[in-house]
């Protein structure tokens, strides 16, 4: 409505009105800067039906931002600048730029916040509705799923891992597990023995089980993330078996003496955990404009990347990657004073800010970890970078673009292949035929071929996915 009649703003400036008609209903020089307190008083004062539905809509919402805060335990609004809804109608919303939108924001904010306090209090702690929910509140990768579309067939759900991974998302027991539960998972002896249980956290965490699908699920989750990055930044390493980081400190170990096949061993086992699962080498990165108004760490230097997957729900995904920080300093720093002369420190601490891995932590319920968010906004600035030159649109668009399609990728993918893992997992260690016995609706999925509907190489049957084997 401001633009209905003619109007000066702060700087003098005068803008023709479109309806100078409505002057007598709106108030001649209503909406000039110098009346901004006041720019609804006459509107509101007329007898216009509309007037006092606008009044009524005011009241609306700030009596929705009342309840929202006394849901939350507040009196009033503790953020006193607010310029929208502590507003008075006289004023309301004079001056803000998407006043619907900047509205609706905050008070979805305080929705969160209730909703948050409520799933605390209602919830115990281990409950798993209460532990997907907090873990997905506000990360933007956990929330992909199951919204984003797959970006290809290969990373399609079939109908039993979108089952499992909705069940994971809403933190429901999982049907296919529901007639085990309570039953022994199959371990090597000496660990630790665990049953099953509805949401298949033990499955996920179990030690000691064969298969090697722990490692299967974070080498596709390493690659993806490092074959995406490669595209845009090609010096980078850890796409495949074959792009290792072996060398990375493959010239650091200083040998004083030959060591005792014992001591060998635990030697070569030292160092193989020190290789690094990938490089991102961006050091001739440094200019990224017009992104550069708020730098990305990784451009300028080349970082040491880790790839972890966190099973456990008793540690968050940023809490592992500070742990393993600390580890491997520790790591380089041992194998240094064991072998005196190396340079296993002095060449961690060449790469990154000081030594610092850029750590991948893939969390229970796809909450991944910050750093795939650091690696994800320097993507996304290079694929914006390149999108600037083939269409005609502004750098802010360009960026959101890239960046909201590789949220989605990589949280669609992490949502997969946690499915996968269960149902792998449950394959091998719990049923080696579940689907007919266990799910206890196959009146409800129509499968002409069970093999291929759960084998995860989707028809090409390898290894213990041939039928009969």
């Amino acid at each position: 409505m401001p633009q209905a009649i003619d109007r000066t703003d702060k700087e003098g400036n005068f803008h023709k009105g479109l309806w100078n008609s409505l002057s007598d209903v709106l108030g001649v020089g209503s909406f000039d800067a110098v009346n901004a307190e006041h720019c609804w008083t006459h509107f509101h004062q007329s007898s216009c039906s509309l007037a006092k539905d606008h009044l009524v809509l005011i009241h609306r919402v700030k009596e929705r931002q009342s309840n929202c805060l006394l849901s939350i335990g507040k009196i009033s609004d503790e953020e006193e600048d607010d310029p929208i809804l502590s507003a008075s109608p006289d004023c309301f919303g004079f001056g803000i730029k998407k006043l619907h939108k900047a509205i609706q924001d905050k008070l979805r904010h305080l929705d969160a916040e209730a909703a948050l306090l409520h799933a605390k209090e209602d919830f115990t702690g281990e409950d798993q509705r209460r532990l997907s929910f907090v873990a997905a509140l506000d990360n933007k990768f956990a929330n992909a799923f199951p919204l984003a579309l797959a970006p290809s067939e290969t990373v399609r759900f079939n109908n039993v891992e979108f089952t499992v991974a909705i069940a994971r998302k809403l933190g429901l027991p999982i049907p296919i597990l529901n007639r085990y539960v309570g039953t022994f998972i199959k371990t090597e002896k000496g660990s630790p023995r665990m049953r099953v249980d509805p949401f298949g956290n033990n499955i996920t965490t179990a030690t000691g089980v064969k298969g090697g699908h722990v490692t299967l699920m974070h080498n596709a989750f390493s690659r993806a993330l490092m074959t995406e990055t490669k595209s845009v930044v090609p010096s980078c390493k850890g796409t495949n078996a074959f792009d290792t980081c072996n060398g990375v400190f493959g010239k650091c170990l200083q040998r004083q003496h030959i060591l005792e096949e014992v001591q060998e061993m635990n030697l070569q086992r030292e160092l193989q955990g020190v290789i690094p699962d990938g490089i991102v080498d961006a050091t001739d990165l440094g200019n990224l404009q017009p992104f550069n108004s708020d730098p990305n760490p990784l451009a300028g230097v080349a970082t040491l990347v880790e790839t972890k997957t966190l099973a456990s729900t008793a540690q968050s995904p940023d809490d592992r990657a500070e742990k393993f920080q600390h580890d491997i300093l520790k790591k380089v720093r041992k194998l240094d004073a064991d072998f005196p002369g190396s340079t296993f420190e002095r060449t961690l601490k060449s790469y990154g800010n000081n030594g610092r891995y850029l750590v991948l932590v893939d969390g229970p319920f796809s909450n991944l970890s910050k750093d795939v968010g650091i690696l994800t906004d320097l993507i996304a600035r290079l694929r914006a970078l390149r999108l600037l030159n083939q269409w005609d649109v502004s750098a802010k668009q360009a960026l959101a673009l890239n960046r909201n399609f590789l949220v989605q990728k990589f949280g669609h993918l992490s949502s997969l292949l946690w499915a996968r893992l269960i149902l792998s997992r449950f394959r091998d260690v719990v049923s080696r035929n579940p689907f007919p016995s266990a799910s206890n609706t196959s009146d409800v999925f129509d499968i002409d071929n069970l093999h291929a509907y759960y084998n995860p190489n989707r028809g090409a049957f390898r290894g213990r996915n041939v039928p009969g084997a």
